[in-house]
């Protein structure tokens, strides 16, 4: 093997060693000029220390879920992790938001099926290697914990208020009602 192929070959592991650490370090938010909407300026705009509750609407297919996914996993993860910290830069987002520790995040769906649906494999593909679940693909409340002790809960709004109570979140991402 000639020492060229050899050579892009081991770039391609490493690249995907990092892929596999820190997938959120390869999604960029888009931002279009052009019917002026941006995934991007939204997030940034939520991410703002100074904003203590936000809400992103949008059309369907709009990002808005891709772009929940994000920040949830952001936050779980804390701002002192590489992957985040290459996330923040490439998007514009203002690391103060987001605490430095692995942080606990809420995400809710109206049932289960939407759970399953949309935020779970959402969150799946942005997690780091080595996160484990518990009832990923169940009806009800799932848990994914990170590597580093960053915790996702997925609960429904069929639940019932009392699956909230008594309970603390950095992030709280609710999908669609």
């Amino acid at each position: 093997m000639s020492e060229v192929v050899q050579s892009g070959y081991e770039a391609a592991l490493e690249l995907d060693r990092l892929f596999k650490m820190y997938p959120l370090a390869f999604h960029q938010l888009w931002d279009r000029e052009r019917p002026r909407t941006s995934q991007r300026k939204a997030v940034q705009e939520l991410m703002n220390p100074a904003v203590r509750v936000g809400l992103l609407v949008g059309g369907n297919r709009s990002g808005k879920s891709e772009a929940g996914a994000q920040c949830a996993v952001a936050y779980a993860l804390g701002s002192r992790d590489p992957g985040v910290r290459r996330w923040a830069k490439v998007n514009g987002i203002n690391l103060d938001a987001i605490p430095a520790r692995p942080g606990r995040v809420c995400c809710t769906s109206l049932t289960s099926n939407e759970s399953l649906r949309v935020q779970r494999p959402k969150i799946a593909n942005l997690l780091p290697q080595g996160s484990t679940w518990k009832n990923k693909g169940g009806g009800g409340e799932a848990r994914a914990t990170l590597p580093n002790g960053g915790t996702i809960l997925f609960k429904t709004v069929d639940q019932g208020a009392r699956a909230y109570q008594a309970d603390a979140w950095d992030f709280w991402w609710v999908d669609e009602d």
